[in-house]
Order: structure tokens, then C-alpha cells, then sequence
């Protein structure tokens, strides 16, 4: 079971064993909801520390910004995603953090992969027997070890725990689930109270189109004998190509960088509107 860990479903689906007792129901964590907790824990990091007069975030050299948090977060995620065990993802989570922890005088780069082709450019001069200084230069996501190693450690040993991380193994995520959900609220607004038959309907005309593509109903009227009108054989093709036309649209550079604009202008509508009501209603990891 592919779990986002902001949902009861997984303990409840343990208690009742829906498919019998010999039946173990393994819990699988979806890998965007997992990279997003890194961020999250930090910016609370920030903020509640800031409450209690320590400032880690601001400017300054090693200081916890929210450009530093951002990068972070996508070693970790990078981390997740490219390796292919628990091990190995937690090895290059300590490494994202450890190279930023490094200074001419105390290096620590024991989690970088080694070699010429390694990222890390430490690694990359022991490697070809030469030593550059120049860390304060070379080092994109600068971290003060003394002012933010006692903070930032225990969200660490949390986030990259071989336990937490077995469970992202197989890279799975919940985009599909998302994407059906989407299509039964299009046709059954979760807004609004229907009838037991409209959300049925809704559901199984859902399942249908995400499993066959848009031509899936006059496929299902054809095998049971109906006939189906032209007009709804062009309107499933039509609807069916313009479905494939987005897909391959949104596939492009000056897409993806538009849908980032928008996500980033959304995100800053939504924390505005959450401090006007008084917290966030949904957050990865918090519940």
C-alpha cells in the first residue's frame, strides 16, 4: 500500500485485514510526500527556533535560507529517487549535508562519492592527487557545522532512517491515485452532496477512461449491444487527442517552466490565505 504518512487508511486496513489473515498489507511511502517532509521540518526548524530568540535562518554565510532549505530538500529528494537502497539513499543524504558542513579546516566529505567523476569536488582532487582549497568558493549549500549541526541533526536521523527510507525503495508515488481521483471529482464534485448512483457513475466512467483513454465508453456501449450516435464516437476521439496533445505539451522546457511559475505563485497564495485563517488545514508529514 503506497501511503503519503497523512492518512489513518494503513492502520485501519491492518485492523479489519480486509483480505484474511495470512494476507501482510506492506506500506510503501510515496517518494514526492517523503522529499517534501525535509523542507517542511526545516522552515518549522527556522520559525520555532526563531520564537525562542536563536536565528538560524537570515543572511549570511551558513546561515539556514530559505534558498539553502530549498536545495536541500532536492538533494534529498535527488537522493531517494537515483539510489536503489535504503543504504545507498541514506549514504548520499548524509553526503548533501556533510559536504555542507565543510571548510578548508575541517573537511567532511566522508559520505561524497569517491573518485574523478564524483560530484563532490573534494573527491575529485583526492582523486587526481591534488588538493584545491577554496571550500567557502566551491560549496553551493554553505552550513555554519557549530550554529546548525545540533538542530538540523535530529530531523536528519529521522528523515534518512534506513527504516523511513526501505519504504521508498521501489519509488513508488501516489500521482496515480491522484490523477483518478481527479478524474471522478471532475465528473462528481466532492463539494457538493450527490446521489449514491451519480457518484457510482462517476467512479466507474472514471476507472474506464484512466485504464482505455476517452474512447472507453462507446468501447463499453459496443460490447453490450448499444449503439453508439456519431456525435459521441468524435466527441471520445476528440477529447482522447486532446488529452494526448497536453501530455506531450507539458513534456517541453518552456511548459515545465511555466507550470513552476504557477506552482510557485499558488504556494504563496495558499500560505497567505493560511495566515489569515490560522494555520494550515494539510502539511507532508505533519498529522
Amino acid at each position: 500500500m503506497v501511503s503519503d504518512g497523512d492518512s489513518k487508511a494503513f492502520n485501519k486496513l491492518v485492523e479489519i485485514m480486509p483480505y484474511g489473515p495470512n494476507v501482510v498489507i506492506v506500506k510503501e511511502d510515496c517518494i514526492n510526500h517523503v522529499g517534501k517532509r525535509l523542507g517542511t521540518a526545516l522552515r518549522n526548524l527556522v520559525s520555532d527556533c526563531s520564537k525562542k530568540g536563536t536565528t538560524l535562518g537570515g543572511r549570511g554565510h551558513g546561515r539556514l535560507t530559505a534558498e539553502t532549505i530549498r536545495k536541500l530538500q532536492i538533494y534529498y529528494t535527488r537522493a531517494i529517487r537515483g539510489a536503489k537502497s535504503a543504504e545507498e539513499m541514506r549514504r548520499s543524504i548524509l553526503a548533501s549535508i556533510h559536504h555542507g558542513y565543510s571548510t578548508d579546516d575541517f573537511p567532511q566529505h566522508q559520505f561524497c562519492p569517491p573518485g574523478p567523476d564524483s560530484w563532490c569536488f573534494y573527491k575529485q582532487s583526492i582523486g587526481e592527487h591534488i588538493y584545491l582549497s577554496g571550500h567557502r568558493q566551491r560549496v553551493h549549500t554553505p552550513l555554519d557545522y557549530d550554529l546548525l549541526h545540533k538542530h538540523i541533526q535530529p530531523i536528519y536521523d529521522r528523515l534518512a532512517s534506513v527504516e523511513l527510507l526501505r519504504r521508498c525503495e521501489i519509488k513508488t508515488t501516489q500521482n496515480p491515485n491522484e490523477s483518478f481521483h481527479h478524474s471522478v471529482w471532475s465528473r462528481c464534485s466532492k463539494k457538493n452532496f450527490h446521489s449514491l448512483k451519480r457518484v457510482e457513475f462517476a467512479l466507474i466512467s472514471a476507472a474506464a477512461e484512466q485504464n482505455r483513454g476517452a474512447t472507453a465508453l462507446s468501447t463499453i456501449k459496443t460490447t453490450l449491444g448499444l449503439e453508439e450516435g456519431e456525435f459521441g464516437v468524435r466527441l471520445g476521439q476528440a477529447r482522447q487527442k486532446k488529452r494526448l496533445s497536453k501530455s506531450s505539451f507539458e513534456q517541453q522546457q518552456k511548459a515545465k517552466k511555466r507550470k513552476k511559475v504557477t506552482a510557485l505563485a499558488r504556494e504563496k497564495a495558499r500560505k497567505e490565505k493560511e495566515t489569515d485563517e490560522g494555520g494550515p488545514a494539510y502539511q507532508a508529514g505533519m498529522f
